[in-house]
């Protein structure tokens, strides 16, 4: 879905070379992630601008896998998306032209929870511009019970309320007597 084989993104004045990738994706990929169902074999791409990308994607699973780029220039493609969707056992091919600039853009399964599972990459074009955070093997992951929580202090929220509570009982105190005398 959104492929381009031949227009060429704003400031490429030609196509600068041509890359082929070929990718696997399923949960047979994930055995080194424990904490993983899904990913790909191989999660960052570097590439340089105004590239012809054709990506080969091989699900190696029985159940449909997608991989999905953002960041695309939309000019071009819908949304900034270029998106490959497999059936089990099955290979399809895509096409796009990576832009002019410096960028990092992120690959990964649209269907419900499959990024959640394992299933992210990034394509980084040039120099790309960071890195995208939660990649299996590459850009570490989540730790439930190391992530930093926020150390809450209530005692200013509670004296907050005390004080507003306190006035509202003087103002209807004051009121009844006020009614009754």
């Amino acid at each position: 879905m959104n492929q381009n084989k031949d227009v060429l993104p704003e400031n490429c004045n030609s196509i600068q070379g041509t890359m082929n990738i070929t990718v696997h994706g399923g949960t047979e990929q994930a055995s080194a992630f424990p904490e993983k169902m899904f990913t790909y074999n191989k999660r960052e791409y570097d590439v340089e601008p105004c590239t012809r990308v054709n990506v080969t994607f091989i699900n190696t699973d029985n159940i449909t896998h997608q991989w999905m780029i953002h960041g695309l220039p939309e000019s071009i493609h819908d949304n900034g998306m270029m998106n490959i969707e497999v059936n089990g056992g099955q290979n399809d091919t895509g096409v796009f032209i990576t832009p002019s600039y410096n960028e990092t853009l992120l690959v990964h399964c649209g269907k419900p929870q499959h990024q959640q599972k394992g299933m992210k990459a990034q394509l980084k074009v040039g120099l790309g511009d960071g890195n995208i955070p939660n990649i299996p093997g590459e850009t570490g992951s989540w730790d439930r019970y190391t992530y930093p929580r926020e150390n809450l202090d209530y005692g200013p929220v509670l004296l907050l309320y005390s004080v507003m509570i306190g006035v509202i009982l003087t103002l209807a105190i004051l009121g009844w007597l006020k009614m009754y005398t």
